[in-house]
């Protein structure tokens, strides 16, 4: 069954469009590779996972200085997907999302 509700979670990150319904719709679909098999049984990677912002201190205001989202005060519930960690989500080496972060195209138009 399709997934029926709204987008539901979505990434925090400007211009990201991973959201719940693609990820449910990914797990619930055959894999593109294997085609007999659907998501969640394939072998392959989960397209993208979810990971909260921090609620609270150092890590949180580095998250938001990343994210670069003017005047956005995320809700304590909101998410990065993992497309956006150098080691698809957050470790001791790379606790931050730098990758695809959706701001470096935008500034270069406003600069030409």
């Amino acid at each position: 069954m399709p997934y029926q509700r709204g987008g539901g979670r979505q990434s925090a990150v400007v211009n990201c469009n991973n959201n719940q319904k693609k990820l449910y719709d990914g797990e619930n679909s055959p894999c593109t590779l294997h085609n007999d098999i659907k998501g969640k049984e394939c072998p392959c990677l989960t397209p993208f996972k979810f990971h909260c912002i921090p609620i609270s201190g150092e890590r949180r205001l580095q998250w938001l200085k990343s994210i670069n989202r003017k005047g956005f005060d995320p809700p304590s519930k909101s998410v990065v997907c993992s497309v956006h960690f150098i080691d698809r989500r957050p470790t001791e080496q790379n606790p931050i999302p730098v990758l695809q972060m959706g701001y470096e195209h935008l500034n270069k138009k406003i600069n030409k």
